[in-house]
């Protein structure tokens, strides 16, 4: 009768651990989800406002007059604040050449073919940033079972024990 109790217990750490690591493996496969969902939302809005940065300097380029020989500063002005927000979109040291374009595209001092290549230069480099970036989410979320969880990594645990040592040793 004394191994009774064994065995429930040993059937219960059993399935302590189970779930545990069934949990973990849920909170790792949720965390990919959720980055591959944000790369996602980035590709949508880069596109979005590249298609803004073309539209606004066709228009504007098309609203030069003898009022305005540098075209409508409203739409200079919306120009100036979408090629702001695609910067701000954009990581220095991955996109550099796509940087280099969208400052081009936004010059008005350039004449018109020189702006119109520039351009199609930016649509060109921005499509190659979006299919990288595609291929990257796609690769997040396919096989995300085979890739370590961070929170297996020697290197967390090292930090976790190093954060643990340090609130203890502040007591």
């Amino acid at each position: 009768m004394e191994s009774t109790p064994t065995l429930v217990q040993y059937l219960t750490l059993t399935a302590a651990v189970i779930a545990a690591v069934a949990t973990l493996l849920n909170y790792a496969q949720t965390g990919w989800h959720k980055v591959a969902t944000n790369r996602i939302d980035w590709i949508e809005r880069l596109r979005s406002r590249i298609t803004d940065v073309v539209t606004l300097m066709v228009k504007l380029e098309h609203s030069k007059s003898d009022t305005y020989p540098d075209g409508d500063p409203k739409v200079g002005r919306e120009l100036y604040q979408s090629v702001i927000y695609v910067t701000l979109l954009l990581n220095p040291k991955e996109h550099k050449e796509l940087l280099e374009v969208l400052h081009q595209v936004a010059e008005i001092d350039e004449p018109m073919p020189s702006r119109q290549a520039s351009a199609m230069d930016l649509v060109w480099r921005t499509q190659l940033v979006l299919r990288h970036e595609w291929l990257k989410s796609k690769a997040e979320l396919k096989n995300w079972w085979k890739r370590k969880p961070k929170f297996l990594s020697r290197s967390w645990h090292q930090e976790a024990w190093a954060l643990a040592n340090e609130i203890e040793g502040k007591k």
